[in-house]
């Protein structure tokens, strides 16, 4: 910031000080002479028994010397109030010269040279500075459906359309108790994650798409999702589809998302397996779903057993 108002301060202090300071010397000395004065009226009263000098002339005497002593109190009075206003003066040079509070890399400036600075109920912006670009902060919008499910510590794989081939990999830091923003009627919560950037691919303001594994499951049976929507009555009742033979499910239908959910809370559900070519229905226990597949957690379906996801109408 410029500093030739500052300097100007600066000296008007100082001049003042200058000032101020012989004053002071002027009234010491003047206190000096009240002083020897009024010392002398004193002895001359007491060995005269108070007939010279008279009473008056004695507390007049009196008088001069203490005004002369009140005099010397307010000029150093007066010297300290102006050396505080240059201290205060002397730390506005100080700031006119702006030092970033870290060291780091730019990443927005905000202000041009010779442009005003003002800060009056709020701290103007000059820079945004990123003290290490090694280390960023991923903030992704967690929709309040999945909230209850993510953990700290839980794993997250994410990737940036800059590099749509390369996948990144962190944990959970942090999930905010308060809801974020609401967008089309869909309420978030911003979730943190921090994440290495030794190579400064990642940079600040990148998008990025996040999967957050909630749970996990080693060496499991997985079955197709629509296998537990089979229904061989309702099927036997769809209509040949002369383009697509296919099987088609009912428009009544409950939405395959909605159900997997169900079942996924239900911890239950049904399959049917070819044995002999028939049909044969299963009960089942499930597990973990990534929304495609499922995990069957009871032993009675194994990797040989022939699931049915649906029916191929004869033409």
């Amino acid at each position: 910031i410029n500093p030739e108002t500052i300097y100007q301060t600066i000296d008007r202090y100082k001049a003042q000080i200058a000032s101020a300071k012989a004053a002071l010397q002027s009234a010491e000395v003047s206190l000096r002479d009240k002083t020897w004065t009024y010392e002398q009226m004193t002895k001359l009263y007491e060995a005269t028994g108070g007939k010279s000098p008279s009473l008056t002339e004695l507390m007049a005497s009196k008088l001069a010397f203490e005004t002369a002593q009140s005099d010397v109190a307010i000029k150093k009075s007066s010297i300290t109030g102006i050396e505080t206003g240059l201290k205060s003066a002397e730390i506005d040079l100080k700031n006119s010269i702006i030092v970033s509070p870290i060291d780091g890399v730019i990443l927005k400036k905000s202000i041009e040279a010779g442009q005003t600075v003002a800060a009056s109920f709020s701290t103007p912006e000059l820079f945004t500075v990123a003290e290490n670009l090694q280390q960023m902060k991923l903030v992704v919008n967690v929709s309040e459906a999945d909230v209850g499910k993510v953990k700290d510590g839980q794993k997250v794989t994410f990737s940036v359309d800059t590099f749509p081939e390369e996948t990144f990999s962190s944990v959970v830091h942090r999930v905010n108790m308060g809801s974020s923003d609401t967008t089309d009627n869909i309420v978030s919560y911003k979730t943190t994650i921090y994440v290495q950037n030794e190579n400064l691919l990642l940079r600040s303001g990148m998008s990025a798409t996040a999967d957050i594994e909630t749970a996990s499951a080693q060496n499991a049976t997985l079955v197709p999702v629509s296998a537990l929507f089979f229904n061989p009555t309702q099927s036997a009742e769809v209509k040949n589809d002369t383009n697509k033979g296919l099987f088609m499910p009912p428009r009544n239908m409950r939405r395959p998302q909605v159900i997997e959910e169900k079942q996924k809370t239900s911890k239950n559900g049904t399959l049917w397996v070819l044995q002999n070519g028939e049909p044969v229905k299963i009960d089942v226990e499930t597990g973990v779903s990534d929304g495609k597949f499922i995990q069957i957690t009871s032993n009675n379906i194994d990797e040989e057993s022939k699931i049915i996801t649906g029916i191929k109408n004869k033409k």
